[in-house]
């Protein structure tokens, strides 16, 4: 069972002490994004080429904006929905499965495996570690 009432500063400050803030979105989004999903109802997991990021209630949410921004693109990580070369990016809401064949190599790339960001939100669920 997953909890009912997401909170992203609790992804932040919970599973990525370990990584300075401003880093989070340089490079652990996917794995952000998958205890996100994992942990809290109602969550879907998004991203375009280079951001993966979370939808809930029709608000999107990574670790910069914990408050969500109603269009994608206002995540900063999100470049306005621009890449620096000015081609547009597209976003998408991804299946599971779907998402980890697309982010598959980074897992590996950061210290992580999938079995483990599971594992983690599974225990916190399990140990009631959310308040």
């Amino acid at each position: 069972m997953k909890l009912p009432n997401f909170k992203a500063s609790f992804i932040t400050e919970n599973f990525f002490a370990h990584v300075p803030k401003h880093r989070i979105n340089k490079g652990h989004c996917f794995a952000w994004s998958y205890i996100a999903y994992h942990l809290f109802e109602g969550v879907e997991i998004w991203d375009t080429d280079n951001h993966a990021f979370v939808k809930y209630k029709g608000k999107f949410y990574d670790s910069d904006r914990p408050n969500g921004e109603k269009d994608w693109k206002d995540l900063p990580a999100c470049n306005f929905g621009q890449t620096p070369y000015g081609r547009e990016l597209v976003a998408r809401c991804q299946p599971l499965e779907e998402f980890k064949d697309l982010w598959a190599g980074n897992p590996e790339q950061y210290g992580y495996t999938w079995d483990m960001l599971e594992t983690v939100a599974l225990e916190t669920l399990e140990q009631g570690g959310y308040q």
